[in-house]
């Protein structure tokens, strides 16, 4: 169960409570601050891009700050994962540097993002998020989620359905009503709500007068989910409800079990009669490339192919920064890794993927199901599928919180082990 905290004993417990605060209103910005910043400029400021500097700009402050508690309140939590981090990053920006400067030309993006995605918000931000406090315990926490999600995920719908033209890309039908907004981005945003609202049937948490409110979230959050075909969040989102049946399970609530599977059943069968998404066949197609709508597998064949070309073309030092026929990323951060890095950046980056993921996992089944510690988890899923090192910084926001919730674990399960031995002595 995750409930523990440990601060500094001089922390007085007001400082405690705004440092929970404002470590929620971090994780939140994060993650949504973006999002919401785009729906700000399609129908506020149309011809401008302010507001999502703006909303990059706020991530970038709430991380120095959270640098500057951490510090003033010794709640950082910088023990051997964050060296590991640390070291990385170091060796990383040499090759930023290197590419940036002297390879300008060849790159597929500019410089100037690179600085802006890879240094400030991949790297600066996340040495923020290593941190001992456990914001997710803060009492509004789940609510202020929550409303966001629905907020976005409402306005997605709307701008799909508003929209003057269906944004068709790779031959398949992935509608983004927000130009400004990925697919991939999309995707979360309802996977997100769609995991959230399978939290609450697993708390006990939904009750007979709210069953349709949340039914008729569910079904919106699927239409989001499946019309942005991304793989992440669809692949996220299945995982995820699979264990918390699971779950469900274990505690013996088979009739909970059963309406979920019904109700699943029931507005999956319901949209796709009425044409609002063809969910099977959509879905196969993104998967598994059953009919002709979809390229992105083939792409990502030859960017893997590529990637890995590069790296045995210059295995000590690492090629570039990009695969240098697409000029993309290749959608496989160990991949990248290897490719931008070379042997050792590779194995030194697969060494910190490999001790994130295993400590989120450890968390997820030895813990109560929670929408943080599953959100975290999307960011290892991201990671193989589309993830990038210098434009991902999503990702590295949950590398880095996957140890801050194994951190409050074992803090937990000592708390329990204490209590154990004074009872039993």
């Amino acid at each position: 169960m995750i409930t523990g905290t440990t601060y500094q004993p001089e922390i007085p417990t007001t400082e405690r409570k705004k440092l929970e605060a404002f470590f929620s209103i971090f994780f939140l910005s994060l993650f949504f601050a973006y999002p919401l910043s785009t729906f700000i400029t399609k129908y506020v400021l149309p011809s401008s891009n302010i507001v999502s500097v703006l909303a990059r700009a706020w991530v970038l402050i709430l991380g120095l700050r959270a640098i500057y508690l951490n510090l003033k309140w010794k709640t950082g939590l910088y023990g051997t994962p964050f060296l590991i981090f640390l070291f990385l990053w170091c060796v990383y920006s040499v090759r930023i540097a290197y590419d940036t400067i002297l390879n300008a030309h060849e790159l597929g993006s500019s410089p100037a993002l690179y600085f802006n995605f890879a240094i400030l918000l991949s790297f600066i931000t996340t040495i923020g998020c290593f941190t001992k406090v456990a914001f997710w315990k803060w009492k509004h926490f789940v609510k202020v989620l929550f409303m966001v999600l629905i907020i976005l995920n409402v306005l997605i719908v709307i701008s799909v359905v508003t929209a003057p033209t269906d944004y068709i890309i790779e031959r398949g039908f992935r509608f983004e009503g927000n130009e400004r907004l990925n697919p991939i981005t999309s995707g979360m945003i309802a996977a997100f709500l769609l995991v959230l609202i399978f939290v609450k049937v697993h708390n006990g948490q939904i009750s007979k007068k709210t069953a349709l409110f949340f039914l008729l979230l569910a079904a919106l959050s699927v239409v989001n989910l499946v019309t942005t075909l991304s793989k992440g969040p669809i692949l996220f989102a299945v995982l995820s409800m699979l264990f918390i049946l699971f779950r469900l399970l274990t505690k013996g609530a088979l009739k909970t079990v059963a309406i979920i599977a019904v109700g699943v059943i029931g507005v999956g069968s319901i949209m796709s009669y009425f044409g609002i998404v063809d969910i099977v066949n959509l879905v196969l197609e993104r998967f598994i490339g059953i009919g002709e709508r979809d390229e992105s597998t083939a792409e990502r064949i030859l960017l893997y192919s590529n990637a890995w070309k590069q790296f045995l073309a210059a295995p000590l030092t690492g090629d570039f920064l990009e695969e240098r026929v697409l000029r993309i990323y290749p959608h496989n951060m160990i991949l990248e890794a290897l490719m931008a890095l070379g042997i050792f950046g590779g194995l030194l980056f697969l060494l910190y993927y490999i001790i994130s993921s295993l400590r989120i996992v450890i968390v997820i089944l030895r813990t109560n199901v929670h929408i943080v510690s599953l959100i975290v988890f999307y960011g290892f899923i991201s990671s193989m599928i589309s993830g990038s090192l210098s434009m991902g910084p999503e990702i590295w926001y949950c590398f880095a919180f996957a140890h801050v919730f194994y951190h409050q674990y074992l803090i937990n399960r000592q708390a329990q082990t204490a209590v154990l031995h004074c009872v039993s002595s």
